[in-house]
């Protein structure tokens, strides 16, 4: 199969996310269509690669989390892109502070959502043992609400089953992925 288009992620979670999300957009691709560079930070070293890809003909796409600050995050990827400047989506919504675990949460599939219930139950019990203790973060959530599936471990962690990808918090990265794929 040619790579007609090549997205660039963070990291492996972020990676299986967009493999489930476009066999969900029925977005034909194969492994070779995806980068994941664990870390935002190493974009600059595969900046040869992009180039390389884009002077193919190939459509790099770039599709990070914003983190805490949206705008700092898009100015120093930029600074890291150098001037290639191929599109960039940066989670949860390319409006908005977040990550991807923000979109994840809001999409998780509405026979599940109980799953989410126990966490407040298990973060009351932490806070009346020892207010000392540390809940369990947006990675940490997914993670378990994966787990309680059983698919955490599995190919099948982002399959439609288990995440509402309907839900209008991926209409954001839908039109950005269906835009420019869709060429």
């Amino acid at each position: 199969m040619n790579e007609k288009f090549h997205i660039v992620v963070e990291g492996g979670e972020d990676l299986l996310f967009m493999k489930g999300y476009l066999r969900f957009l029925e977005i034909s691709f194969s492994d070779e269509c995806f980068k994941s560079l664990g870390g935002w930070n190493k974009l600059d070293g595969y900046m040869p690669n992009i180039k390389e890809k884009r002077d193919k003909g190939v459509k790099v796409l770039i599709v990070f989390d914003a983190n805490a600050d949206r705008e700092a995050r898009l100015k120093e990827i930029h600074r890291l892109l150098d001037g290639v400047n191929p599109p960039v989506f940066l989670f949860p919504n390319d409006k908005s502070a977040g990550d991807l675990e923000d979109v994840l949460m809001e999409v998780i599939a509405p026979e599940n959502r109980d799953i989410f219930a126990c966490f407040e139950d298990y973060k009351k019990c932490l806070e009346r043992s020892n207010p000392k203790y540390i809940h369990p973060d947006k990675k940490g959530k997914i993670y378990a609400y994966k787990e309680a599936l059983g698919v955490q471990r599995t190919k099948r962690q982002f399959d439609s089953k288990y995440w509402n990808y309907d839900h209008p918090a991926l209409n954001p990265l839908k039109d950005f992925l269906t835009k420019r794929l869709g060429e």
